[in-house]
């Protein structure tokens, strides 16, 4: 594949572009001023909050996949500290891809299965997230952009709530279409039919009253978990910001880091943070300072207990990236599903 061909190529252009806008002129010695006056007795919780939303949203994992198959505590947390850590390290998705096949292939499940409790993820993720920021709406008044994609972002979020809620409750007319061509294509459409049973089987959390309200309820300590850690970066390096502006700014990051990904998020996240923090009279000197910080929090701490993990299991940093390449087979049976 050429050079031009590579998403990581394209990612890392874009990364360094973004570097280049943002920090074209920005004081370097302002972050050092803002390091130096940040209250250290915020560093060890902000450390162990990172960490403990790791192993919320873990479980959370563990619980959409709990109707078709039972993993351990301790399987979950590692696989997905494993995929964040690949997530934080290399661009285009490759952690979600990382863990999809780390799961497939240690719990012995099919990678579509896989695949389908990591779309729930995303669904209940978007959710929530798309249903914070109606609510601070009313605290704050938010430029027409914001208010857009707030509508746009809810209408598409119930949309795909509604299809997949439909298609996991009609599971047995699906297939059963499938059925009707299978004598005109045997192998390719027994493909068909195992790769929608797979992705089916992956949706039956969604008929469980029970999963429903752990997931959801997981769902909310994990944001509000981590709206409690941008609050305290905000408080460490004394930004005039309250609890409600700190959900704000976590929204809007969360949400432009997801649409445009590059190499460790460099660019995004800074860009993200320098348009969320302008939205409170914040100077993009001091929202690219803050920017620092807060990216090393969200950054350092995952990655390190990924990197232990890793250790334990005996994966080799290099060994994972190599595997990265499963993404292609993935790729196709993501194309087939579609079909």
């Amino acid at each position: 594949m050429s050079l031009l061909k590579r998403k990581r190529f394209w990612a890392t252009v874009l990364a360094l572009g973004l570097s280049v806008y943002l920090f074209r002129d920005f004081k370097f010695y302002q972050i050092w001023t803002l390091i130096k006056g940040i209250n250290l007795w915020y560093l060890i919780p902000l450390s162990i909050l990172e960490i403990v939303i790791a192993f919320v949203r873990s479980q959370r994992w563990k619980y959409i996949i709990d109707p078709g198959k039972k993993i351990t505590t301790l399987n979950i947390f590692s696989t997905y500290s494993i995929g964040m850590m690949m997530n934080l390290l290399l661009p285009a998705l490759t952690g979600q891809v990382a863990r999809i096949f780390l799961l497939a292939k240690k719990e012995e499940i099919k990678k579509t299965f896989a695949f389908t409790s990591v779309v729930l993820e995303v669904l209940f993720d978007a959710i929530i997230l798309i249903g914070l920021l109606f609510f601070v709406s009313y605290f704050y008044v938010f430029p027409d952009l914001i208010r857009s994609w707030e509508v746009i972002g809810g209408i598409l979020v119930v949309a795909l709530a509604v299809f997949l809620y439909w298609v996991s409750r009609r599971h047995h007319d699906t297939s059963h279409d499938i059925e009707k061509v299978k004598h005109k294509h045997s192998n390719f459409a027994e493909r068909i039919i195992d790769i929608k049973n797979s992705f089916v089987y992956g949706l039956r959390m969604l008929r469980s009253s029970k999963h429903l309200f752990l997931v959801t309820g997981l769902t909310i300590i994990s944001w509000s978990l981590q709206a409690m850690m941008v609050y305290l970066v905000i408080e460490a390096v004394d930004l005039q910001i309250d609890l409600w502006g700190a959900v704000v700014i976590m929204v809007i990051n969360t949400v432009m880091v997801m649409v445009v990904v590059t190499p460790v998020n460099v660019g995004t996240f800074q860009l993200a943070c320098v348009f969320a923090l302008s939205l409170f009279d914040i100077n993009k000197q001091t929202a690219l300072s803050f920017s620092i910080v807060l990216h090393a929090f969200n950054y350092f701490p995952p990655v390190l207990l990924g990197w232990f993990f890793s250790l334990r299991e005996g994966l080799s940093f290099k060994k994972m990236y190599r595997e990265r390449k499963e993404k292609e087979d993935i790729d196709l049976e993501l194309s087939l599903i579609h079909i």
